[in-house]
C-alpha cells in the first residue's frame, strides 16, 4: 500500500529547530516536486517521546515507513546512509502553526542551492 503524498504549499506546519537550524514539520508525506527550489524535504520517523528526547530520524529517500516530513533551508548530510538520527530537535509548540510561505520569509537568505555553500543571514527569532 502506498502512502498518499500532498503538495507542500497546501499543508500547515509546526515550527521546530535543531540547534540553530530552523525547520518546519508536518505529519503528512510531501510530494518532492512541490518543494520550492533551494529547500530540502525529508521523510521522518518520530515517536511520542520526541518532546522529551529531542530525537527524530530523517530518511534519505521516500519511505512507506515515515510518520511525516520536514523542510529545511539547508541539506542534511547522510554520508551515504539511508537514515540520519537528528538529535537536539526542539518543537516550538508555543508558536502558531505556519504555512510554507511563512517559513520561506523567515529563512530568506539562508537558502542553499545545489553546489552552493550555505549563506546564513541574521539569526531568526522564533
Amino acid at each position: 500500500m502506498q502512502n498518499r503524498r500532498f503538495s507542500a504549499g497546501a499543508m500547515s506546519y509546526g515550527e521546530c529547530s535543531m540547534g540553530a537550524t530552523p525547520m518546519i514539520a508536518t505529519g503528512a508525506l510531501l510530494e518532492r516536486d512541490s518543494i520550492p527550489e533551494g529547500y530540502h524535504c525529508y521523510d521522518i520517523r518520530v515517536d511520542e517521546s520526541i518532546r522529551e528526547t529531542g530525537i527524530m530520524v530523517a530518511l534519505s529517500g521516500e519511505s512507506g515507513q515515515a510518520d511525516g516530513s520536514i523542510i529545511l533551508a539547508e541539506p542534511l548530510d547522510f554520508d551515504g546512509q539511508k537514515e540520519l538520527r537528528l538529535e537536539g530537535v526542539t518543537l516550538h509548540e508555543e508558536d502558531p502553526i505556519v504555512c510554507l510561505e511563512d517559513f520561506m520569509m523567515k529563512t530568506k537568505g539562508q537558502v542553499q542551492t545545489e553546489g552552493q555553500e550555505a549563506s546564513w543571514g541574521p539569526a531568526l527569532s522564533m
